[in-house]
């Protein structure tokens, strides 16, 4: 297989690149379910409709107000005679703001009005509202009187999406969808029966938008941007990545208006749809609040950014989030349109009957959709999940490496929410092994052992030894919610508006309530028995120890010094003379044999060695005892450079 092939496969299915499936109706940020107080950005300064009107059309209304009463017409609204002779702001407050949306680049606005005026019987409140028909034109924003009305015949608004301040439409993952849909109704009526004919560019086009594919400089978060007008953009000429340093040369390119630049250096061009199709969203569904802020592009890095510190009861909205939100699961209603995909799942079932659980039966699913029609795992998963499907959680997952997940299913309201999950791999329960107290004591005290995705009770019923290292057990497998521990992704921020996946958080609250925690006094495993026996009857000597290992597992000297990449006078010699032999040995050794943590752990005290309590890198090594034991030194090392920490080495 070709090398670019091979990357274009695993970026593909990489599950980090899953764009949320997050509540679109408003603009809250994920929430902070993290235990402690922690610091993240959000815009700053983004101009409100209701503070344009206070400042740029406040007079306008005023003289508006007037000119009804100079008419008499405002009498005739209000139904009462009145002496005043002047609206001003001691007789008329606006109290209110409603903005509906007529189109693209249109919208209603209804002001809430309060006018104070002086009757025959003395002072009388009359409250109504006043609406405009708005628009953006060439020269900003343009504003019609339509009507003056009492607040007891507001018109009906059921079938009208309402915007908010910001302008930012409220709309369901329903509505969005059923708006999808009449999108290609309108544009291409035959991509709601086959995605195929759902060209991503020909629907730009159909909009009047063009799409530019560029190697985008020093915008290394977006994937893809919206010039609403022309703008410039630097752009790589030139990039050659050697290592230790990247060489290039950056220009100046002009982008007309109304483009769409795909970013080459996060999005390859042939899965570009789907960032095409959110910047489509972005014009269909925020012209409005994109032209409210005056944004030549949705390029983030133009907004000014804050930092608030907010605790896990922190409410914080971010418009710029929202719109965020809005536009994925456009994209998504666009790449797989609702009725369409609800069908072909519903095609798909007989080939998915005979299977163990409902994890099984979508993983089935979902793979002869993506395969049919070329859409990434992750992308099937996602629009499953979407629809309401909750079983999907367990269905289509991939760890980094292209390394497939087996199906699992659990009982669905035990990972109902987005951020709750029983699915982790091993870096991120290294990263929570070092940050949860909780986590470690559970590890180390050998209740719960992790599996290439999930964390088990240290049970023979749930969890089984392969060579592969452990797995769990079919029963375990079909209810992870009763035998695994249930993790909370805390969000983190990155770049304005964008939100990722950060690191796991133990649901404590979830795992003391599990009717399988482990209790206080349960009787002792029998495996852990077994580990006895064999502690009594280890040798005292490292150099006697090793040469055991080695025989058990059929190592020779020389193939050892050959994984060590030593000499085998080297190794014989550093064997022999146990006062040179370091931790960073001890662990290179007990990975190249594969041996569990408690005969590593065996070796290092044979060789008067320990890991330190409080030596951070130390803490490391302990999770790749515990964790990574079955990877090798590669995998390791890799572990403890993005951990930041030096790689082993035996020199």
């Amino acid at each position: 297989m070709p090398e670019e092939e091979k990357r274009n496969m695993i970026w593909k299915d990489d599950p980090r690149a899953i764009p949320e499936e997050e509540e679109c109706s408003d603009g809250l940020v994920p929430q902070n379910i993290a235990k402690e107080t922690i610091t993240i950005s959000v815009a700053e300064g983004l101009t409100t409709m209701p503070k344009v009107f206070f400042d740029h059309f406040r007079l306008t209304l005023y003289s508006k107000l007037n000119a009804l009463l100079k008419t008499g017409r405002l009498q005739k609204i209000v139904g009462f005679p009145f002496t005043n002779r002047v609206i001003n702001r001691q007789a008329c407050e606006f109290t209110g703001y409603d903005f509906w949306r007529i189109g693209l680049d249109t919208f209603r606005t209804e002001i809430s009005v309060t006018l104070t005026l002086d009757s025959p019987q003395g002072k009388r409140t009359w409250e109504g509202y006043m609406q405009l028909y708005c628009w953006f034109d060439e020269d900003g924003l343009r504003c019609t009187y339509e009507d003056m009305r009492s607040i007891h015949f507001r018109p009906d608004h059921q079938d009208d999406i309402r915007l908010s301040p910001f302008l930012v439409p409220y709309l369901t993952g329903g509505q969005i969808d059923a708006i999808c849909e009449e999108i290609w109704k309108q544009s291409f009526p035959e991509a709601l029966t086959n995605p195929d004919k759902g060209n991503a560019e020909k629907l730009a086009a159909a909009y009047g938008l063009q799409v530019q594919y560029l190697p985008v400089c020093g915008c290394d978060e977006s994937t893809s941007m919206m010039f609403f007008t022309a703008g410039k953009l630097r752009v790589y000429t030139e990039r050659e990545e050697i290592p230790g340093f990247i060489e290039a040369k950056v220009a100046e390119t002009y982008i007309p208006a109304n483009t769409i630049v795909v970013n080459l250096f996060k999005t390859k061009t042939d899965y570009a749809a789907f960032n095409i199709l959110h910047e489509c969203c972005h014009y269909i569904f925020h012209y409005l609040a994109f032209r409210l802020q005056k944004m030549i592009s949705s390029d983030m890095r133009n907004i000014r950014m804050k930092e608030v510190k907010i605790d896990p009861k922190s409410r914080i909205t971010d418009p710029i989030y929202w719109m965020e939100k809005q536009a994925n699961r456009g994209a998504y209603g666009l790449l797989m349109p609702v009725s369409w995909v609800r069908k072909e799942i519903e095609k798909e079932l007989p080939g998915a009957k005979h299977t163990r659980h409902a994890g099984e039966k979508y993983d089935i699913i979902g793979t002869q959709i993506c395969i049919k029609y070329k859409f990434a795992n992750y992308q099937m998963r996602a629009r499953m999940i979407q629809l309401g499907i909750i079983e999907a959680k367990g269905a289509l997952n991939w760890l980094p490496g292209r390394i497939k997940v087996a199906p699992f299913a659990f009982n669905v309201n035990s990972c109902r929410k987005t951020e709750e999950t029983f699915l982790i791999n091993r870096v991120e329960a290294g990263d929570l092994y070092e940050k949860s107290e909780a986590f470690r004591k559970l590890i180390d005290e050998k209740r719960f052992v992790v599996t290439n995705a999930h964390v088990v009770r240290n049970d023979p019923r749930f969890v089984q030894e392969t060579d592969k290292g452990p797995e769990l057990t079919p029963w375990a497998n079909a209810h992870t919610d009763q035998c695994c521990l249930r993790f909370e992704r805390i969000y983190i921020q990155r770049g304005p508006g964008v939100y990722v996946f950060g690191r796991m958080n133990l649901d404590e609250e979830y795992v003391s309530r599990s009717m399988f925690f482990l209790e206080k006094n349960q009787v002792v495993l029998n495996e852990m028995e077994a580990e006895e026996q064999y502690k009594n009857a280890f040798p005292e000597s490292f150099r006697e120890g090793l040469m055991m290992l080695m025989a058990q597992s059929k190592t020779s000297i020389e193939k050892m010094a050959e994984m060590l990449v030593i000499s085998d006078s080297t190794f014989k010699r550093w064997i022999k003379n146990e006062e040179n032999i370091t931790v960073d040995f001890v662990m290179s050794v007990s990975l190249i044999l594969k041996l569990p943590d408690w005969l590593s752990n065996l070796l290092l005290d044979r060789a008067g060695l320990c890991l330190g309590e409080k030596n951070k890198r130390h803490m490391a090594l302990r999770w790749i005892q515990r964790a990574m034991w079955m990877d090798g030194i590669g995998k390791a090392n890799e572990y403890l450079m993005k951990r930041g920490f030096e790689p082993l080495h035996i020199g």
